[in-house]
């Protein structure tokens, strides 16, 4: 669904200036979402995105499984990679 990628999008920048998201939080949900393979597309690659800008290392293990599954979509695959360069 849209809603959550929307949502993912406006969590990440408001917390670079609102105090009251918790952050840790935020990255978890972020690197639980990106791992989930019943997540929706639209939902996962932002995940998949923001745990790159963000710099999200507990994403880690399920973006390296997004690298290797078969069944994932070539974009997602490449916006996983991405995100990794950003981790390394």
């Amino acid at each position: 669904m849209i809603v959550a990628a929307a949502a993912f999008r406006a969590l990440s920048d408001m917390s670079a200036f609102d105090v009251q998201i918790d952050t840790r939080r935020l990255d978890s949900m972020l690197a639980g979402c990106a791992g989930d393979a019943f997540a929706t597309p639209a939902a996962r690659a932002m995940a998949v995105q923001l745990c790159g800008e963000r710099r999200v290392k507990s994403a880690r293990p399920a973006l390296e499984r997004i690298l290797t599954s078969p069944d994932s979509p070539e974009i997602l695959r490449r916006s996983t990679s991405r995100a990794l360069a950003r981790l390394r």
